[in-house]
């Protein structure tokens, strides 16, 4: 009581809990209750400097820790006249001054196509989550069936090609093959998804594998099949040549497992502090309906200003959306609540330069990616 008859001291934030160093944070959910400077709680959204991770928290021992191990991603262009080349079957014909590029049969020769890619820098023995190859239309002349074979070269530092006969097909092949029916490609200039390929993560996880292999190796592809697509070369389009796209994730060691409560980044936060390394949980609950590499849709694609993200969810949760440009660089983060069921996620205002950038949608499990291209003029 004080000397004015009124009730007098400190109010109890914390009843029945109790706040040892007086720093308003109650002791069951402050990291340290013994450190008033101290005020973070478990939960909390971190960074623990780990560019490879995201949507990290305050973990139970005050670490910052629990996040998703975030894909990088690199993409190469043929950038050299001998690294795109064609190879008829019969003769063993080389040409690596082409204008374009015949998938499958050119002038009633089968041939295989050879495509040499350099700098993509995917560290051996990396985890290739997807890949892709893209090509831009030279002729909308289209014979069918077209039914194209994709396979790698299984070599530690893939050689460019030269104009020694059977040059391609002498070349040592990936146990790994894809198999791609394109559809009719309609418009010269067009390089949509039309003109993408499957999936290729299993013939470059092959090459990563190797034990010779390097960040700094080359990788070549070898495409031979029946009908025909024509696609630009190098010699024919400098800007046009063909493109490989790989993301990946850097190993890892498994030293923690990762949070099941998804929290977003946030901006500007970061706990400076020893932190081991995580543990992706693959048998958990898959957010995500299709599967754990179920595909987003993204459009429109181009875009200018504004996105739209469509995808289907089994349950009720929280995805983190994040794009990276093509030199890895974070964008763009956000966080949504997504519904049971049909979903489409609004992205308004990206203000983004003119380019090719990869979205990442992703719970605790479970990541997708799509690439979007942002072209203003």
């Amino acid at each position: 009581m004080g000397a004015n008859c009124n009730c007098a001291g400190v109010l109890n934030t914390c009843p029945g809990i109790g706040d040892a160093d007086g720093d308003g944070i109650c002791a069951d959910v402050d990291c340290d209750d013994n450190d008033p400077g101290i005020v973070s709680q478990t939960g909390d959204a971190c960074d623990d400097g780990n560019p490879d991770t995201a949507g990290e928290t305050i973990q139970d021992d005050c670490s910052c820790g629990g996040g998703t191990l975030v894909p990088s991603f690199s993409c190469a262009m043929i950038n050299s006249s001998s690294d795109d080349a064609e190879q008829w079957k019969s003769t063993g014909r080389m040409d690596i001054y082409n204008s374009d590029l015949e998938l499958g049969v050119d002038r009633n020769n089968s041939q295989y196509v050879g495509m040499r890619f350099n700098s993509l820098n995917i560290p051996q023995g990396a985890t290739i989550t997807s890949a892709y190859l893209q090509f831009t239309v030279d002729e909308a002349v289209n014979e069918n069936p077209c039914i194209l074979n994709i396979v790698g070269e299984a070599a530690d530092n893939a050689a460019t090609f030269t104009s020694s006969s059977f040059d391609i097909s002498n070349r040592p092949r990936t146990n790994a093959t894809v198999n791609w029916q394109p559809q009719d490609w309609l418009s010269v200039g067009a390089a949509g998804p039309e003109q993408q390929s499957p999936d290729l993560s299993d013939i470059i996880q092959e090459i990563v594998s190797r034990n010779g292999y390097t960040a700094n190796s080359s990788i070549a592809i070898i495409i031979d099949g029946t009908g025909t697509r024509t696609a630009e070369s190098f010699n024919g389009s400098i800007h046009n040549a063909p493109e490989l796209c790989v993301e990946f994730l850097t190993a890892i060691p498994d030293n923690r497992i990762a949070s099941s409560t998804f929290t977003s980044i946030a901006e500007g936060t970061r706990e400076e502090q020893n932190t081991p390394s995580l543990h992706i949980d693959t048998e958990g609950e898959n957010l995500f309906a299709g599967g754990p590499v179920s595909p987003i849709r993204v459009h429109p694609n181009p875009a200018t200003n504004k996105l739209n993200v469509s995808f289907s969810s089994k349950i009720e949760g929280i995805v983190q959306i994040q794009a990276r440009d093509l030199n890895g660089k974070t964008v763009l983060k956000a966080t949504r609540e997504v519904a049971q069921g049909d979903n489409i996620i609004t992205l308004q205002g990206l203000s983004l330069p003119d380019g090719i950038y990869f979205l990442q949608l992703f719970t605790n499990n479970t990541i997708q990616s799509a690439k979007f291209i942002i072209q203003t003029d």
